[in-house]
């Protein structure tokens, strides 16, 4: 008996510094994390945060570029000039009536004020000087119209039309498309089954196709409101086109390596 109880008193020794030990392995043990996240996988394409294809305004030959492709153009200035001789010819005539007229009305009011012009004559000197006004700032605007400005700051992309080349406001062709580049997006496309974890804010890495192993820091700025077919192809075979998808935008900052157009696979972390 004495014997029996020694080895039951072991037993219950033992037990309990398996359950302290067990604790205390437990205690130990890692918390889930944080950052642990499922991944939602998407393709799409670099774009700048804010592009536009600008055209011109009037039809016309390109006379010459202020900007080239890859330069910076500030807000309102040029980038682009169509052929002026005609409306610069203008402006230079209009000017010229307007320092006729003002000589003339200056003429008038003097004699007017001696009392030797009447009233009628001062008055049609008046209109005549605020005629010749109008004509130059109608010819200065067309003159204006000649030149393309950048309707925003930002990096002239591309250039579509050389010198010589028609400009045509309806053309289907711009003469160039700019684009603030300072912060880039991308527009993915998420299948319909991974909508439901989407929302604003959520993190990303964008994996450029052109450069294997390479990852960008991305954030999700906006999700869509609509579903609508798949148009970002991928290169799996088994992918299909028929699918519904969801649109999505992730921001990330500006780097050399990341150019317009660029192919990319989107990896947006969400809770498990």
């Amino acid at each position: 008996m004495k014997r029996m109880r020694l080895v039951i008193a072991a037993l219950a020794t033992a037990s309990a510094a398996g359950a302290v030990m067990g604790w205390k392995n437990k205690e130990k043990s890692p918390q889930p994390s944080v950052a642990a996240t499922s991944m939602i996988a998407a393709t799409g394409t670099i774009q700048c945060r804010k592009e536009a294809s600008v055209r011109s305004k009037v039809h016309g030959l390109v006379k010459r570029y202020a900007k080239k492709e890859g330069d910076w153009a500030k807000e309102g200035s040029a980038v682009a000039v169509l052929d002026d001789n005609k409306e610069r010819a203008a402006v230079g005539e209009a000017e010229a009536e307007l320092f006729k007229t003002s000589a003339a009305l200056k003429r008038v009011r003097t004699l007017h004020e001696k009392g030797v012009a009447s009233a009628q004559e001062l008055d049609d000197a008046d209109a005549a000087h605020r005629l010749a006004s109008a004509r130059v700032e109608k010819a200065a605007a067309a003159l204006d119209e000649r030149t393309v400005r950048a309707p925003f700051d930002g990096r002239i992309l591309k250039t579509y039309l050389e010198a010589g080349e028609t400009a045509d406001p309806a053309s289907a062709r711009p003469l160039f498309v700019i684009g603030d580049d300072r912060m880039l997006k991308v527009t993915a496309e998420v299948d319909e089954l991974d909508i439901g974890r989407l929302s604003e804010g959520l993190p990303a890495e964008v994996l450029p196709d052109a450069y294997p192993g390479e990852s960008f820091q991305a954030k999700v700025t906006k999700v869509g409101r609509m579903l609508g077919r798949k148009t970002i192809s991928s290169e799996n075979p088994a992918e299909r086109m028929d699918a519904k998808v969801l649109e999505v935008e992730v921001e990330l900052k500006f780097s050399e390596k990341l150019k317009r157009g660029l192919s990319v696979q989107v990896k947006i972390g969400v809770r498990p």
